[in-house]
């Protein structure tokens, strides 16, 4: 929700507030939705809060990076595609097929690194650890 919450804000104050167009405003506002740990962790450790809610925010922020990432791709995607098509329904279709490739392919991947780490094939140093 913060994700979402956050790629609207940034991009209607992009829009609204610096007066660029809204789908530089929907690429830049889904950049800004990255806000990693390394950002997060000093953030944190200033506001000594309680471990309970830091914790949340800490996997909030590591949650948020591949979403920021795949919302700036995803709009970006969308506006190229929109240009592009001739159709409404041309772009509609070709966005749903790049949306199933890039779903079975990011599955597929996943897989693999499961089996990778099921396996023993990933050394321990490089597993993250709860």
């Amino acid at each position: 929700m913060g994700a979402l919450l956050g790629w609207i804000t940034s991009a209607l104050a992009l829009h609204c507030d610096v007066g660029v167009s809204w789908p530089v405003a929907a690429v830049f506002g889904g950049i800004l939705i990255v806000k990693g740990p390394t950002v997060i962790g000093p953030l944190l450790r200033q506001a000594k809060l309680s471990h309970r809610p830091a914790a949340l925010l800490q996997w909030e922020a590591i949650v948020n990076d591949p979403i920021g990432a795949l919302a700036a791709v995803l709009a970006y995607e969308v506006i190229v595609v929109s240009v592009g098509a001739s159709t409404v329904g041309e772009a509609a279709v070709q966005l749903i097929i790049g949306l199933i490739v890039s779903s079975v392919a990011g599955g597929a991947g996943g897989y693999g690194i499961a089996q990778a780490l099921r396996r023993g094939w990933v050394p321990e140093y490089m597993k993250f650890n709860v």
